[in-house]
Order: C-alpha cells, then sequence, then structure tokens
C-alpha cells in the first residue's frame, strides 16, 4: 500500500498519514513536498513518478 500525504495538508493532516501507514503492514508513506491537500493538481510530476515507480516495483 502507498500512502501519500501533501507535507502542509491542513485537511488531512500528515500525522493520520503516518498512522495510517504504520498500522498497515509493509505500508510505504511518501510525503509530497511544498503540497497541502490536492496532491495531483499541486504537485503532478512528483505525484505520477512516485506512482509509476511503486507501480514498477509490485509484482505481475
Amino acid at each position: 500500500m502507498l500512502v501519500m500525504c501533501g507535507e502542509d495538508d491542513l485537511l488531512a493532516p500528515p500525522a493520520k498519514s503516518r498512522e495510517i501507514a504504520s498500522l498497515v503492514p509493509h505500508a510505504q508513506l511518501v510525503m509530497v513536498p511544498q503540497c497541502g491537500h490536492m496532491l495531483t493538481m499541486e504537485q503532478p510530476d512528483f505525484v505520477n513518478e512516485t506512482l509509476a515507480a511503486w507501480l514498477a516495483g509490485l509484482p505481475l
């Protein structure tokens, strides 16, 4: 499981994303720099690159 959160997110605070990731075995947490709640709109390149890398690592 991949958990992504904007480091400046006020609607879903990073502490909650850290908690979610800590409760899911093998979860990976990625904090998106200079980003609030709208990850795909605020940092689309970072999000796309992170998702592509994560998906590339999944077994077929």
